[in-house]
């Protein structure tokens, strides 16, 4: 199995070659003569790929992001069982890594960071959608709205869906990820 890092590097040599193919036929353009032959010899193939390409260059660029290690923007762990959330916004849509959160150990603190430049996290970033059972305090934004956390209880094993907000000037997005206590 292909790792991440190059399935992204063989997406991104693909699009080169598209690239390169672009700049062949404009050659063409300019000069059919020799340099129309040229572009046809060219990766013809890929001629009837391109819309297949662009899904799997949007796809590689979400994954790039999905797989970016935390930034470490003054988050930093007081405990060995506190817990990193990668928040990104790819094509406007939040990306939160990972998904569903599994927490494990007494008394966690969760991190979310956010990883996407001018990006910043509202008062009210994390919201629960149901009742938290007293198991989620101490919830407040840090780093000038990069960073957000939330000290977890861990006492209750369930699973408590939410709501993850971030901001760019006055607009808005939102996403609806999971903690999954597991418990200590």
């Amino acid at each position: 199995m292909r790792s991440p890092e190059r399935s992204i590097r063989a997406a991104l040599d693909a699009a080169l070659n598209v690239d390169a193919l672009d700049l062949a036929r404009k050659a063409a353009a300019e000069r059919p003569d020799e340099a129309g032959r040229a572009a046809d010899r060219y990766h013809p193939h890929l001629d009837h790929r391109r819309p297949q390409l662009k899904k799997l260059l949007s796809l590689a660029a979400v994954l790039a992001l999905a797989f970016v290690p935390c930034v470490d923007i003054g988050a930093q762990a007081t405990s060995a069982s506190d817990h990193f959330v990668n928040v990104t916004v790819v094509n406007g849509t939040i990306v939160v890594n990972p998904e569903i959160l599994p927490v494990k150990g007494k008394n966690p603190t969760i991190f979310w960071v956010l990883q996407t430049a001018d990006w910043t996290f509202p008062d009210d970033a994390i919201v629960f959608k149901t009742g938290t059972d007293d198991q989620f305090f101490d919830g407040q934004v840090q780093a000038s709205g990069r960073k957000y956390h939330l000290k977890d209880r861990n006492t209750v094993l369930r699973s408590y869906d939410y709501t993850i907000k971030v901001q760019l000037g006055t607009r808005r997005l939102q996403r609806d990820p999971t903690i999954k206590n597991q418990g200590n």
